[in-house]
């Protein structure tokens, strides 16, 4: 993956080949569509007009949703982001809170969904992660952004296979690091209404950028984990499958 061009969101939309993914009249007619769904208890199922909140799915219906859970199929081309523990939290843009957090895996009527549910107090409950996250203006976003950008990159370019272990652990640090700082900005950005990340092009290339990002550190991370396990010897460490 190489940095082709300039990147800085302050000067313009560095996705000239992808449309926005919110736009016009296609966003009212399907939140609408979304609103009756939910309120007559049916689950929304993936389509290409209907992509799954997690995993982006649209080829097919095996991921469902409504505003109090998501069922996204673990499948080849498209699944969850599989470096995710449960109990931790994922950010999307939908349903009552943009934070959903991982409950589940292997569940679900073909027993290969994961389970996601609201990150949200119940009653007198705590949230299941609490957050710090300090306000920020959106030039001071882009400014964050192309910095993760720059350190994403060196993250997914090295070639596992070509790494010594001095490499490995290296890439492996740099994988962590900018996962967390994916996580930072996507927290961020939820400080921003619904109406700005649809209306704003930067802002809403930015917000979308970072979540690709997160899915692509996420399958990283599993990538590193699996090469451990299968040239190094390295054995799995646990498990929290259900």
């Amino acid at each position: 993956m190489s940095k082709a061009c300039n990147l800085s969101l302050n000067e313009g939309d560095f996705f000239s080949d992808k449309k926005p993914a919110n736009t016009g009249k296609y966003i009212s007619k399907s939140h609408s569509l979304e609103r009756k769904l939910e309120s007559r208890g049916r689950f929304i199922r993936s389509s290409r007009k209907n992509p799954c909140p997690i995993c982006d799915r649209t080829k097919d219906d095996k991921c469902a949703w409504n505003s109090e859970v998501i069922h996204c199929y673990n499948g080849i081309s498209n699944y969850p982001p599989r470096g995710m523990k449960l109990g931790e939290v994922f950010h999307v843009d939908y349903g009552p809170t943009r934070d959903w957090a991982l409950v589940k895996k292997n569940a679900g009527f073909s027993g290969n969904h994961w389970i996601f549910i609201p990150d949200k107090p119940i009653g007198n409950a705590k949230p299941l992660i609490k957050k710090h996250i300090p306000k920020v203006s959106i030039p001071r976003l882009n400014k964050l952004f192309n910095v993760v950008y720059d350190n994403v990159q060196e993250a997914l370019k090295p070639e596992l296979s070509f790494l010594n272990l001095q490499q490995l652990e290296a890439v492996s640090v740099k994988t962590t690091e900018a996962l967390a700082e994916t996580k930072t900005i996507l927290a961020m950005s939820k400080q921003f209404s619904q109406q700005q990340l649809i209306n704003d092009i930067q802002l809403a290339n930015l917000f979308e950028t970072t979540r690709t990002f997160y899915h692509q550190l996420s399958n990283r991370a599993e990538q590193i984990k699996q090469f451990r396990v299968d040239f190094l010897g390295e054995m799995e460490v646990g498990s929290d499958h259900i």
